[in-house]
């Protein structure tokens, strides 16, 4: 789960987190990846079809931003809740592309499935904080220990449970994991079947101001929450036809961001008034705290970021062996993303 523009994981009172659809129950297999870089097709044909799984429509509304969301292929929308399920439906062949936090591309890596990413992109400050339930007087990752804490396996919210727990020397086994979804936590926050979790705003904002004894233990530690991906099926890249519509998808999606960054004030109701229901006070401190979203090269620099975060969940028993999550990605948009920017 960086950050970006935090659509990815929302709480169940919020009516648009209702709207839910192609959740798949597929098991998780497949090729390993590479990072090699090759050559991105120029030409769409008429007849092309790029599946794309969003978030909440959180990409939708992006593109809808600027007027962004049409292309000369057809793009057919998948929505998920989180990265676990896009993953599986990756693996049934049900996407070409899609949106997740860092963590899940280490999960399809471990579990040798054809998948990289081809984008990064993030904020300046992380989207993700340690709540506590209502009443519970905890202050800081330290005191965690022993106690329940709720976040989803697999996702963004558990690397930043290992990076909390790891900055003060603390390990997964000193807690009670609550393997819940994003839309379960603040309930059962409310009923103390945690005692804590990781949530992300706007979740966090709700949350507090409808449980004003719960706090805000402190912001998610590192760089693990600050970055999303876009990723892309080994196969569809192959394809010159997909690969090209990935470009041009690429390339609406940074300028809808070069957009959104020099027009926050419109934003705010789009994506936080419209689509997610608050206020326009909560939406524009939510983007004010979040700062400018900015793509970010696929790199070594990147490389070493997700080594980092894989070796936590090596060290946490959470996969098998140790990997090497260069083959996590995908240089070749790299040029396009760089022109889009500057546009």
């Amino acid at each position: 789960m960086f950050t970006i523009r935090p659509f990815m994981r929302l709480r169940r009172s919020l009516p648009w987190a209702l709207a839910l659809t192609g959740l798949l129950t597929i098991g998780i297999n497949g090729a390993g990846a590479s990072t090699k870089a090759t050559k991105v097709g120029t030409v769409v044909p008429a007849g092309t079809v790029l599946r794309v799984g969003d978030q909440l429509s959180g990409l939708q509304t992006l593109l809808k931003s600027d007027n962004k969301d049409s292309f000369p292929f057809t793009v057919s929308w998948s929505s998920f809740l989180g990265g676990p399920p896009m993953l599986q439906a990756f693996q049934a062949n049900a996407i070409d592309v899609g949106i997740v936090g860092t963590t899940p591309t280490i999960f399809a890596q471990a579990a040798h499935q054809g998948i990289v990413a081809v984008a990064a992109y993030g904020t300046v400050h992380s989207a993700d904080d340690l709540v506590t339930a209502p009443g519970v007087k905890i202050t800081s990752w330290k005191q965690l220990k022993g106690k329940p804490v709720a976040y989803q396996q697999g996702t963004v919210g558990e690397a930043v449970v290992l990076a909390g727990l790891h900055s003060v020397g603390l390990k997964l086994s000193d807690i009670k994991t609550v393997n819940l979804p994003v839309t379960e936590e603040a309930p059962a926050l409310e009923n103390h079947s945690a005692d804590a979790a990781v949530m992300v705003q706007p979740l966090v904002d709700a949350y507090i101001n409808q449980n004003p004894t719960a706090t805000i233990v402190q912001n998610a530690p590192g760089d693990s929450a600050r970055l999303t991906y876009i990723i892309a099926s080994k196969s569809a890249l192959a394809d010159p036809a997909k690969s090209a519509a990935i470009g041009a998808l690429l390339t609406n999606l940074v300028k809808s961001y070069v957009w959104i960054n020099a027009h926050q004030a419109s934003y705010v109701q789009l994506q936080y008034v419209k689509q997610y229901g608050l206020s326009t006070a909560e939406g524009t401190k939510l983007i004010e705290d979040f700062g400018k979203t900015t793509f970010v090269p696929i790199n070594k620099s990147l490389y070493a970021a997700q080594q980092a975060q894989a070796n936590l969940f090596t060290a946490a028993g959470e996969i098998p062996t140790r990997i090497n999550t260069n083959a996590e990605f995908d240089p070749r948009f790299n040029s396009i993303i760089a022109t889009a920017q500057k546009s």
